[in-house]
């Protein structure tokens, strides 16, 4: 629904002081009738807002002039080879030099309602960043709340709650993930987190999926799979919260030998 690619930030639903726009919207979805979208009548797959890539004045070759463009380039190249950036107030600098590097950021501020059948509400890959300031629900089965990949960065700060209210079939409940971290990306759920299926799952080295509330609102039903999960080196962390056991073939948590999981304050 919403894509930032190469460099560009977006932001969705922020209060504007452009007399042109009279209204702001308080909550956003991909289904037809928001919450109350059957999954007879949801999409698959929908990924709500999607990050990738990051600002490269090599691609963009950004300039008004061949000096400029220059210059630019020479302070990308730097950047690239290990030279500081500059901070983005910084008049003087040139724009490569301010940019180069950062990733494509989108800011979400309404409520979320992502209706999709093993739908995604925010990806970052690639170095992209994803915020989310309001609340998320996911109505269907298999869903991802928060998907960091690749150096990705998704953070979540309102309450989440993915309990696949109009799922059908037995067989698909308790299979969304809360925060899922693979290949050096990183989810993080701050808020109160109400889940069927897994709370947060990292993969992968340098991948760090979290549910920091620290105030015990974190409540994960797990499924087959488990509630916690960390594989390939990842790391899997909970500040706190109850993981219930929903079959006789639950797990409440698992980690391989490489994974590593930090559960505090746990209650099952």
């Amino acid at each position: 629904m919403v894509l930032a690619k190469q460099g560009t930030v977006i932001d969705v639903g922020k209060n504007t002081s452009n007399y042109h726009i009279t209204g702001v919207s308080s909550d956003i979805t991909d289904g037809i009738n928001g919450a109350n979208t059957l999954e007879a009548d949801a999409s698959t797959g929908t990924i709500v807002a999607y990050a990738e890539g990051t600002w490269d004045q090599l691609k963009h070759r950004y300039g008004s002039e061949d000096a400029r463009i220059a210059q630019n380039d020479a302070d990308a190249v730097a950047i690239n080879n290990g030279g500081a950036r500059k901070a983005l107030t910084d008049a003087t600098a040139t724009t490569a030099a301010k940019l180069q590097g950062l990733g494509s950021e989108i800011n979400i501020n309404p409520n979320v309602v992502l209706a999709s059948k093993e739908g995604i509400a925010y990806m970052g890959d690639n170095q992209g960043i994803v915020n989310a300031m309001g609340t998320t629900e996911a109505v269907n089965y298999g869903s991802i709340i928060a998907y960091g990949k690749n150096k990705g960065i998704v953070t979540v700060n309102g309450a989440v709650k993915a309990e696949d209210k109009n799922t059908v079939s037995e067989a698909n409940k308790f299979k969304n993930i809360g925060a899922f971290a693979e290949a050096g990306g990183r989810a993080e759920l701050k808020g109160a987190v109400t889940i069927n299926g897994i709370g947060a799952f990292a993969k992968g080295a340098g991948s760090e999926a979290i549910l920091s509330s620290t105030n015990n609102d974190v409540t994960i039903n797990a499924g087959t799979v488990g509630g916690m999960v960390a594989t390939d080196n990842g790391y899997a962390k909970l500040n706190g919260g109850t993981i219930n056991v929903t079959k006789d073939n639950s797990r409440l948590f698992y980690a391989d030998t490489t994974g590593k999981l930090t559960l505090l304050e746990l209650q099952i």
